[in-house]
């Protein structure tokens, strides 16, 4: 209700006010047959008055309301608008991060692949050279085969030579005992001897080769961990290679960036009255994502306040500052040196 009177109020107020003058006017007329008399008039030339007071500090009153209720929106609108503006930093600042964790990620993914790959080489390798020692191994097992069923020929053959030379000394013997008697003595014991000559070869045949054998696995053992360290150290080296390539490319990209702001900022930049030439400052900048300055820094002064002054005038005047082609040279944090040249 009170809410209501303050509305309506003062353009009621207002209204009898109006009407009172009204009133005044009227009668202040001189009616034919009309008479009036003097304190009359002068009682409503007083209320009037007092009516017209009390409207205008009504309607100051409701002027001051409305100031100031004008005056606390704007305070409200200027809150949120801050407000506002810290939340786009704050998800701005989270975009940086989350931007940057996906690189890294990324990154680690990379070089997870790259190691999955060099195993994976280093795995065919291994195999290939077990495949290659099982074929050795297989085709010494052939060999020696061959080898037992020649010498198991060689010993029927023999035996069966054996069984007739026994025929005929048999035969022989029959014809002369005693002489048949005295060669059997002497073809056994040369048979003895032959049979332990012919061990001894067999043996120092079979060691031969058994050290024949050693050796070749010796030196495949040999040349397989020689070409592992060759593999190794051109794998070392072609590491090295790319990653001096890497680094000399970061840096020109760097070098690229830094030059770009310092030209966007040297574009901006308009020499102070009575500045001399040759002053050069350092300057800290601090950026967000999309190049915008957040904050400016003279690390190093000039000397001359005015030169200061102006240098962080055109870096706030260049933002956003320029972008690198390479993402990965980008700084949140850039710090470069202001030389103008003229």
């Amino acid at each position: 209700m009170r809410g209501l009177f303050n509305q309506v109020g003062p353009y009621a107020l207002a209204v009898l006010v109006h009407a009172a003058a009204a009133s005044v006017l009227v009668l202040s007329v001189e009616w034919p047959g009309l008479k009036r008399t003097a304190p009359e008039v002068a009682d409503s030339v007083q209320a009037t008055v007092v009516d017209e007071e009390r409207v205008q500090l009504e309607i100051k009153r409701i002027r001051e309301r409305e100031t100031a209720k004008r005056r606390e929106e704007e305070e409200r609108a200027e809150v949120a608008r801050e407000q506002r503006e810290h939340e786009e930093r704050r998800r701005q600042e989270a975009e940086a991060a989350r931007l940057a964790e996906e690189e890294r990620r990324e990154e680690a993914e990379t070089a997870r692949r790259v190691e999955e790959r060099r195993r994976k080489e280093a795995e065919t390798a291994r195999l290939a050279e077990e495949e290659r020692y099982k074929e050795a191994e297989t085709a010494r097992r052939v060999e020696e085969r061959r080898r037992k069923e020649a010498e198991t020929a060689r010993l029927a053959e023999e035996r069966r030579r054996k069984e007739a030379e026994t025929a005929r000394a048999e035969e022989e013997r029959r014809r002369a005992e005693a002489e048949a008697a005295a060669r059997l003595a002497r073809e056994q014991r040369r048979k003895e001897a032959e049979k332990t000559r012919r061990r001894s070869e067999l043996e120092m045949a079979r060691r031969k080769a058994e050290e024949e054998r050693r050796a070749k696995r010796a030196e495949a053992d040999r040349r397989r961990q020689e070409e592992e360290r060759a593999r190794r150290k051109l794998m070392a080296q072609e590491r090295e290679r790319l990653e001096q390539e890497q680094t000399a490319i970061f840096a020109k990209a760097l070098e690229e960036y830094i030059g770009a702001i310092q030209s966007s900022v040297a574009r901006n930049w308009r020499r102070p009255t009575g500045v001399p030439p040759g002053l050069k400052c350092t300057v800290n900048v601090v950026q967000d994502s999309n190049g915008k300055v957040l904050d400016v820094e003279i690390t190093q002064s000039s000397g001359n306040v005015a030169f200061d002054r102006s240098v962080e005038q055109a870096v706030r005047a260049a933002s956003p500052l320029p972008r690198p082609r390479q993402r990965a040279v980008f700084e949140r944090e850039i710090v470069f040196l202001f030389n103008p040249r003229s």
